[in-house]
């Protein structure tokens, strides 16, 4: 009798299904004869219970914007398929004060950075004095340049804030724009427009990071 088919899920928002790097995965895991590729139709995802969701031996889900996380565990527990990447931990990822967590328990090098929490419930989170070419945040000194990202990892409103001697304000970093390092899109942008700091200092949550240091750590 013929070899039985290994159906491989793929669980993800259609945006990321029909992605190139992904597209690129799927033909390559096509050209095993024992593989079948099932990619689960975005509408079904949102809308039908996981026991109505398409069977699989073994599961590819990952969450992003709009995708219902929750619901890939509870098919997991349901069907109990090999997971390719772990669910659960897709939950810590979207925080990037998690992000960074993991990875110094994990002994992997990390710049120097602070969480500013603008929760008024926390005023000991919440002390920031912005001065010509750095910010003190919570006792801490951050010279510039450096760079903004919110607390959230779904959020991409990054920001460099560049020193007087480069013009003084700040720029937001464009995703997948340029694939260098944070230097890298500090020369590339320092003619760019420039807007204020304090502009952006608004977010409830948000986490500094010095870029001299995230360039010694070799991060990108």
């Amino acid at each position: 009798p013929p070899e039985r088919q290994i159906m491989v899920g793929i669980c993800c928002m259609m945006k990321k299904s029909k992605s190139k790097p992904m597209t690129q995965i799927l033909e390559r895991l096509c050209r095993f004869e024992y593989i079948t590729v099932v990619i689960f139709p975005e509408d079904v995802i949102l809308n039908e219970p996981v026991d109505k969701w398409p069977l699989c031996d073994c599961l590819i889900s990952f969450h992003s914007k709009g995708f219902p996380l929750d619901k890939a565990v509870s098919y997991a527990s349901l069907r109990n398929p090999l997971l390719i990447n772990d669910l659960n931990m897709q939950y810590y990822i979207q925080d990037r004060r998690e992000v960074y967590r993991i990875l110094q328990e994990e002994g992997i090098e990390l710049p120097r950075y602070a969480v500013l929490n603008r929760d008024p419930d926390k005023p000991d989170e919440c002390n920031l004095v912005e001065g010509e070419d750095h910010v003190e945040v919570n006792g801490e000194i951050f010279q510039k340049p450096f760079v903004e990202k919110p607390v959230c990892a779904e959020d991409h409103n990054v920001y460099i804030y560049y020193p007087t001697s480069a013009g003084g304000g700040s720029q937001r970093l464009f995703r997948k724009v340029l694939t260098s390092t944070f230097m890298a899109w500090f020369l590339t942008l320092i003619n760019a427009p420039k807007v204020p700091a304090a502009n952006h200092l608004i977010s409830l949550l948000h986490i500094l990071v010095s870029l001299k240091e995230s360039q010694s750590c070799g991060w990108n």
